[in-house]
């Protein structure tokens, strides 16, 4: 009998080994189906990352697209305001010519009120001269017997000319 027990118990033992390999195909199996799933999912959030790095890309890309146009914009209105301010000090500087053209013509004004035989036509030619550089109103002066210079003052003698230029 130790021949079929040694066989029963050589029986038992492959089938102790073969419940036992069974245990370890199954183990296996599960740990191949674990992998694969993760390997999907791994692959899926794989391609989501690509996705979503593609959509950051093209976002930064139009962000520096539109930043580089809000740029060149602001290197266009820093350009204007520059010319404006130039423009802008020559208009002052032009107005501080005339307020002091005004000025010497307040001071010839009060000379003019000074001088007993100063008239309009005085006072117009020399605002002719500091305003235009030039005279334009030409008459001849009389002088009388003191040598003062005796012009018509009155209205109608500057109306008269003024017609006839």
């Amino acid at each position: 009998m130790s021949n079929s027990q040694n066989i029963t118990k050589e029986i038992r033992r492959i089938e102790v080994v073969t419940l036992n390999v069974k245990k370890e195909i199954k183990t296996l199996k599960n740990r191949v189906r674990a992998y694969k799933g993760w390997t999907k999912r791994y692959r899926k959030q794989q391609q989501e990352l690509k996705q979503d790095n593609l959509a950051i890309s093209k976002e930064r890309d139009n962000a520096v697209k539109e930043l580089e146009l809000k740029q060149q914009h602001l290197l266009e209105t820093v350009e204007e305001a520059k010319q404006a301010k130039e423009l802008r000090d020559q208009a002052l500087l032009q107005l501080d010519e005339v307020i002091n053209k005004i000025e010497q013509y307040k001071e010839i004004c009060k000379k003019a009120n000074k001088i007993s035989y100063a008239d309009k036509i005085y006072l117009i030619k020399e605002a002719e001269k500091l305003f235009f550089d030039e005279e334009i109103i030409t008459t001849d002066i009389e002088l009388d017997s003191t040598g003062k210079p005796q012009l018509e003052s009155g209205q109608a003698a500057l109306g008269r000319y003024l017609l006839d230029r």
